[in-house]
């Protein structure tokens, strides 16, 4: 081994004193990292900062005569060297190259390292210098930067950039392979009343929570990805006949499905569930994937929720269709579009008129009438419902004053949306129409389903103690549907139960009918609230209510939803004509 080149710049003579006072000077700066080293790339000069970087505890001095391959792991020693001997054959130097420094005893970091060829005064090439400056501190700022740019800020989980980027690669092996592959699009049931009752930081603790189940319930080689809101992604691949798409999204409806305690909520924990679209098969594109399993989604949630749908390809135009609505929808109220049905009720003691329910259709100017199942649900989604509401109360509330002026004291019903209920403003809302048409509040029947009331059933209970306060009548529709407690029942300032259609039509069929309905009008009565059955079309119907002793009644038996001219004719014709041969007129 040829003896190292040993450069005393203490003894070396130069023209200038300063060539010589700013070596020294650079050599011993604790923040420099510089290095001299001969052709064989051992360290003929280090400064004081690039011995301190080393660690150890060794002096500049100590590191005289060393190569990489006595600091740096062998991989990273290597690679040095062939760089230096290539700058020493070529006299090319090397800018800022970043790369890894492995050691044998500490933590690798990351370096900017910049070297040159060694120049005697004659200029030949002796050996190497370089600068090197850490740079771990800046590129973990990268790494987190990148992290942030990728992932949800929330959950941690990869965002849409990084499912949309993660979905393209897997479609790519599945074109080259023919592996399977699926995407499964989650929303949240009920996760917008849990944030408004309980504030952000539940919804955000219910979020995490949510993601944390569907990452715990995959496969390390799937992938769970926020969009946003309370939307998710899961994409699969290559699945077995125990993981199919259709399984993992049942298994990651039963998960969501499960209590979730809060931290926010000092009380009972919360229940929430997931509606889940499959989209399986290749695309040409991760967008047309993952479209098509929003399709799945939207078919889910129409289904009734807290369910899975497998993407058909009728549901693009189903989408289609429902997307054209929803822009024709935005400018309907303003067209003039809408317009009022009234269905008359009936007390089923003596047959009589004793109101009418207000029902919204919608003139679409290609599409002929369109009823509300078709519209409303797009409305209440989009917000939308709040204008139409108030149009719908505004309308009605007009007709009734007309009616009575003509000496027709009939009680309207008007439906009210959960979105409305929810409204800060609503309660003034009702209060204005009612002080704008002068119809008495007692003649006036606002109904919400029961679904909508144990949403957030105290809140529920507050605001209809508002509207009881104007004198108003408030009526459960689709009274057995919701689930509500006796015990919440008794909080809702109400004054009559709306018995679902759904109970009366299954009379004939199911002895479980007729039960449900002698329990409901029996729970009726000991609230002392009037109870009516909708949708009574037969008389086998009629007869089981008036036995139970319902108090009133509406359905096609006795007559369709009609228009205020209708509603005139039938007011006139009752009269002299039994009810139920009164007047039928149009859906």
């Amino acid at each position: 081994m040829a003896e190292p080149i040993v450069c005393d710049v203490s003894s070396a003579e130069s023209t200038d004193p300063w060539d010589r006072l700013c070596i020294l000077n650079l050599l011993a700066d604790p923040a420099q990292r510089v290095f001299f080293k001969d052709r064989g790339s051992r360290f003929v000069r280090v400064s004081a900062g690039f011995a301190a970087a080393l660690g150890g505890g060794r002096s500049p001095a100590e590191l005289i005569g060393l190569t990489d391959f006595d600091l740096f792991s062998g991989k990273h020693a290597t690679a040095a060297y062939e760089d230096e001997q290539r700058i020493m054959r070529t006299g090319e130097p090397i800018f800022d190259q970043v790369e890894i420094e492995t050691f044998h005893d500490r933590a690798d970091a990351w370096v900017s390292t910049s070297k040159l060829p060694l120049r005697d005064e004659a200029g030949n090439i002796v050996g190497t210098w370089g600068v090197s400056r850490d740079i771990t501190a800046q590129r973990e700022a990268e790494r987190a930067l990148v992290h942030q740019s990728l992932h949800d800020a929330l959950t941690g989980l990869p965002n849409r950039v990084l499912v949309i980027d993660r979905a393209e690669q897997m479609l790519a092996r599945a074109r080259r392979y023919g592996t399977a592959v699926a995407a499964l699009y989650i929303d949240i049931d009920g996760f917008k009343q849990i944030n408004d009752r309980f504030g952000h930081a539940a919804g955000d603790q219910l979020l995490q929570t949510v993601a944390a189940r569907l990452t715990g319930s995959l496969r390390e080689a799937d992938t769970a990805g926020r969009l946003g809101g309370d939307e998710f992604v899961v994409l699969l691949e290559n699945f077995s006949v125990e993981a199919r798409p259709e399984m993992v999204a049942e298994r990651l409806c039963s998960v969501v499905a499960e209590p979730i305690e809060l931290d926010a909520i000092d009380g009972p924990v919360v229940s929430v569930t997931a509606s889940v679209g499959v989209a399986a098969g290749a695309r040409a594109s991760a967008d047309d994937l993952l479209r098509d399993a929003d399709f799945a989604l939207y078919a889910a949630k129409s289904g009734g929720k807290n369910r899975w749908a497998a993407f058909e390809t009728r549901m693009q135009t189903a989408a289609h269709d429902r997307a054209e609505l929803e822009i024709d929808l935005k400018s309907a109220l303003a067209r003039d579009e809408f317009f009022l049905l009234y269905q008359p009720t009936f007390d089923l003691a003596s047959e009589r008129v004793t109101g009418v329910e207000a029902l919204i259709r919608w003139r679409h100017p290609a599409r002929g009438i369109i009823g509300p199942d078709a519209f409303i649900p797009i409305a209440e989604e989009t917000g939308i419902i709040g204008p139409i509401g108030a149009w719908v109360l505004r309308t009605a509330c007009r007709q009734a004053s007309s009616w009575h002026a003509a000496g027709h004291p009939l009680n309207v019903a008007v439906n009210v949306s959960a979105r409305q209920l929810d409204a800060d403003g609503f309660v003034g809302e009702v209060a204005a129409e009612l002080a704008a048409t002068g119809v008495d509040p007692g003649a006036l029947t606002l109904e919400i389903t029961e679904t909508a009331l144990m949403r957030d059933a105290e809140a529920a209970a507050r605001r209809l103690r508002e509207l009881k306060a104007l004198g108003v009548r408030i009526a459960i529709d689709d009274f057995g549907t919701g689930y509500s407690s006796l015990a919440y029942l008794r909080q809702f300032p109400v004054d009559a139960l709306k018995i679902d259609r759904s109970f009366i039509s299954g009379v004939a069929a199911h002895r479980e009918s007729k039960a449900l309905i002698h329990t409901l009008v029996q729970l009726g009565k000991t609230l002392g609230l009037e109870t009516l059955g909708e949708g009574i079309e037969d008389t086998a119907q009629l007869a089981n209510l008036r036995r139970e002793q319902c108090d009133l009644g509406q359905g096609f038996l006795f007559a369709r939803p009609l228009d205020p001219e209708g509603i005139d004719e039938l007011l006139l014709r009752a009269g002299t004509t039994p009810a139920r041969t009164a007047w039928y007129g149009p859906v």
